[in-house]
C-alpha cells in the first residue's frame, strides 16, 4: 500500500502498481484521493493535483497473484508533500511533468552527493584536529 504522511491527502492509503520517486496525488471536489502513478494517467480538470516525493527507504515490492488473473508486480511506499510544489500546470500536463521529474531527480541527487561528501570532510577534519 501506497501511504500519504502529510499534505492534503495525510492518512490515505492507496494500491498503486508504481512506487515513483516523484507522484502526484490528485484530490476530486468530492474529497476522494487517488494518485497518477502509470505513465499515462492525466489529472481530470476538477481535480487538484499535489506533488509528493517517496520518503527513502520506504520503497517495497511484492508480486500479488489471485485465482484466475496474471500476477502482477505491486510497489508500495511512504510519501511526503513535496516543497516546492512545481507550477500547476507542470502538474498537469505529462510531458511537463516528466522533464520536472528528471531535472528535480538530478538535483536531488547532486544534493545527496554533496552532502555526503561536506560529511566525510566535516568527519575526517574532526579526526585530524583531534589527534596530537
Amino acid at each position: 500500500m501506497t501511504t500519504f504522511l502529510d499534505g492534503p491527502a495525510e492518512g490515505k492509503r492507496l494500491a498503486l502498481q508504481r512506487a515513483p520517486v516523484f507522484l502526484r496525488a490528485v484530490i476530486d471536489q468530492d474529497g476522494a484521493v487517488d494518485a497518477l502513478d502509470l505513465l499515462e494517467d492525466e489529472p481530470k480538470g476538477t481535480e487538484t493535483v499535489y506533488v509528493y516525493y517517496r520518503d527513502p527507504g520506504s520503497l517495497s515490492r511484492a508480486f500479488v497473484c489471485s485465482r484466475g488473473h496474471p500476477c502482477r508486480l505491486m510497489e508500495s511506499a511512504e510519501y511526503r508533500l513535496y516543497d516546492p510544489q512545481p507550477p500547476g500546470a507542470t502538474a498537469r500536463d505529462n510531458e511537463a511533468w516528466a522533464d520536472w521529474t528528471r531535472r528535480e531527480y538530478e538535483q536531488m541527487m547532486h544534493n545527496t552527493v554533496e552532502d555526503a561528501a561536506n560529511r566525510a570532510f566535516d568527519e575526517q577534519t574532526t579526526i585530524g584536529d583531534s589527534d596530537p
